[in-house]
């Protein structure tokens, strides 16, 4: 008999007893499976122990025999080179030998075969029967390449690199076949496709330990895809783990759960492009298909409607998913820095972070949902997101907040505070914009009810009561504070008093102005507002003329009416502390502008003398100058107080330095509303009656501003 038809028959021998290994109709008894799996144990365990005694010599061969036992499929030496150890000097240099005697490429060139034709027929084909059996299976080869590229197997790094993306390049033919999870077969086998996707997806996370190797393996269709999909095969393809139970030994199940962490590592530095959180239009473009790429195969469910960015909110909340969250905040961070998440991932997010136990998770949730509601912009610092934020308020942002401290409390540390806080900020520069102002409004008997029980704890520590206390500032400077009339939806211009919708009467010129009476709106005209009115007038105007359509002129309106409403309560409650800050300063009120940024929560106030307060404006604003000083100087003619609030632009607009650009409204506070009929008569009062000993604050202006944070605070 020639040999081409001896190696037909072994071969056809070979197929014949894999099928009946595989083969339910093989069993004919009930315990036929039990009698199946105790003799592949027993052949296991004689295996090991001709392994062991093999291994014991297997150091003193030459590289070369050894590579060319690889070539012919021989078990012994094929499984030795396995088992090298990464720890062991002398077999780490012994690796790196077998790599310069060829072996990575012969191992690539028995996995070019692995498409078009059967693992046995390869086997025959190279000799494999003869001598030691053969090989059991050509995962295996994939296991080579696996061990050979993992951390700290080469005594030379660069050579290590140059490995792994040697094997990057040259692994189309199994990379088709593992990618495509439909078909799933490997050398035309389904139970070797089985028996190798975990070695191929933990070789593709030795790979990536490379940074030049990402850009080579997505040059492979579907496999970002087959990457992504894998992390939720354990709960989105009973096909698949059915699939695999069902070839008993041969496959382990529970490599899934290591196929989902792989994944998820391989798919993490996959979506790490970009420098410091920019990225250029091709790398935005790689990660927007990144985000919408459906977590189970077209192929399988064609109407899957899930996108990646969905999943990866579902797999936070899953307590049974193996990919690890270090990696899902990272992709998250990563997708959110590219402008590629929507409502349902923030919502996502912020849910998760409401429910969280464990202290570790509460720093990344914090750092992701600041990353998503306060997006980077190339050249720019991050710019509060007015819709971003108002989903996050809708779904429970401040209650996450304030149940992370107070649940962690005793654990808190610096930068969990400071990101809180970060966070916080963010949420406190939109609270005056539109979208964010309702989400405040909708939460806020929600927030207030779970701030009062937090009242009640009298163990809570000093980083926590700050936090709450921002928090409080948020939705009591929100305009419908419980401090004011819960309905007010304006203020008088002239008397300050707050308004409800049915008592509104509004300036029919600039539609800006708005009275409690008819009365008080002839007084203004009379007084101050016909001076004003073109100014306002024409600054609405300059919206419509900037390009801004009907929604954004609505947003402005209701950002001026937030602004206004929001500084008369920041000036009304402190105005006892607004008045110490003139004495302790040694100036007179009036010659003072009152600033407010009610970007901070809670707003902070500041004094600054006229000529000062007008120099940085001319540097600043030169286009606002002629009015604002005509204000200012009218207002120290009349014995009033002006006051400058300042808030975060509608538009997300920065400035010349890439900072967020603020938005400036002029208030004016009438001396007639004291207790003594002016402000400069109600500073004298004041200064008569305060004690000696604050003579001190005027000298040391650290404990001034000790004094009026405790004084605030109280």
């Amino acid at each position: 008999m020639s040999s081409t038809k001896k190696k037909k028959n072994r071969g056809k021998q070979r197929k014949a007893q894999a099928a009946a290994a595989s083969s339910p109709s093989s069993t004919k008894t009930n315990n036929g499976n039990a009698d199946l799996r105790a003799h592949q144990l027993h052949q296991h365990l004689e295996l090991q122990q001709k392994h062991l005694r093999y291994n014991n010599t297997f150091l003193t061969r030459s590289p070369a025999s050894v590579v060319e036992d690889i070539r012919r499929g021989k078990d012994l030496s094929t499984q030795a080179v396995v088992a090298l150890s990464g720890s062991a000097h002398d077999q780490i240099v012994y690796r790196q030998r077998l790599v310069d005697e060829g072996m990575i490429e012969v191992v690539l060139g028995l996995l070019k075969r692995c498409v078009n034709e059967e693992f046995m027929d390869v086997l025959v084909d190279i000799g494999g029967e003869e001598g030691d059996g053969g090989l059991a299976g050509p995962s295996v080869w994939v296991n080579i390449l696996l061990n050979t590229t993992a951390p700290g197997n080469f005594p030379d790094p660069r050579k290590l690199d140059e490995c792994r993306l040697q094997i990057a390049e040259s692994i189309a033919p199994l990379a088709n076949c593992m990618i495509d999870d439909s078909k799933r077969e490997f050398y035309k086998n389904n139970m070797q496709w089985h028996g190798c996707i975990f070695y191929f997806v933990a070789l593709l996370q030795n790979l990536v330990l490379t940074k030049e190797t990402v850009a080579s393996l997505l040059q492979y269709e579907g496999l970002a895809d087959m990457l992504i999909q894998s992390m939720f095969w354990e709960s989105d393809r009973p096909d698949i783990m059915k699939e695999s139970k069902s070839h008993g030994t041969f496959v382990i199940t529970d490599n899934f759960s290591k196929i989902a962490f792989s994944a998820g590592y391989v798919v993490q530095e996959i979506v790490d492009v970009g420098e410091n959180g920019v990225f250029n239009k091709e790398e935005k473009k790689h990660l927007d298909f990144l985000a919408r790429t459906p977590t189970i195969s077209k192929a399988y469910s064609p109407d899957a409607g899930t996108t990646f960015a969905v999943g990866l909110t579902q797999l936070l909340k899953s307590k049974t998913s193996s990919v690890k969250k270090t990696h899902i905040f990272w992709i998250m961070n990563m997708l959110s820095f590219a402008d590629c998440v929507d409502r349902s991932v923030i919502e996502g997010v912020v849910e998760f972070g409401t429910d969280i136990a464990m202290y570790e998770d509460a720093e990344p949730v914090i750092d992701t949902v600041y990353n998503m509601v306060i997006p980077s912009t190339p050249g720019n610092a991050p710019i509060p997101n007015d819709s971003r934020f108002a989903i996050a308020i809708n779904a429970g942002l401040l209650e996450m907040c304030l149940k992370i401290v107070l649940r962690f409390e005793g654990y808190l540390d610096d930068d969990l505070v400071n990101h809180v806080t970060m966070l916080l900020h963010g949420a406190s520069a939109v609270a005056m914009l539109k979208k964010s102002s309702e989400a405040i409004a909708k939460r806020r008997s929600l927030v207030l009810r779970m701030l009062q029980l937090s009242d009640q704890n009298a163990q809570i520590n000093d980083k926590c009561q700050e936090i709450i206390r921002t928090i409080r500032s948020i939705v009591q400077t929100n305009t419908g504070s419980e401090a004011y009339d819960l309905n007010a939806k304006a203020i008088c211009r002239l008397c300050y008093k707050f308004l409800e919708n049915d008592a509104i009467k509004r300036c029919s010129r600039c539609k800006r102005a708005t009275y409690c009476s008819r009365e008080c709106q002839l007084d203004d005209w009379h007084g101050e507002h016909k001076r004003d009115c073109k100014h306002m007038s024409k600054q609405g105007d300059q919206v419509k003329m900037a390009g801004h359509g009907k929604r954004d002129i609505k947003k402005a309106e209701q950002h001026e009416k937030n602004v206004s409403m929001a500084g008369a309560k920041a000036f009304s409650q402190n105005i006892h502390t607004i008045m110490l800050r003139a004495i302790f300063q040694e100036c007179n009120i009036l010659d003072c502008v009152v600033v407010v940024d009610l970007c901070q929560a809670p707003p902070s106030i500041e004094l600054k003398l006229v000529a000062d307060f007008l120099s940085d404006l001319r540097m600043n604003s030169a286009e606002n100058y002629s009015h604002t000083k005509r204000v200012v100087d009218r207002n120290r003619s009349n014995g009033s107080i002006t006051c400058a609030c300042h808030s975060l632009g509608v538009y997300g607009e920065t400035d010349a330095s890439g900072i967020p650009a603020t938005a400036v409204l002029l208030k004016t506070f009438p001396g007639v509303s004291t207790p003594c009929g002016s402000w400069t008569a109600y500073q004298e009062q004041m200064e008569k009656d305060m004690p000696e000993d604050f003579d001190v604050y005027k000298v040391d202006p650290q404990l001034r501003e000790e004094f009026l944070d405790e004084l605030n605070a109280a």
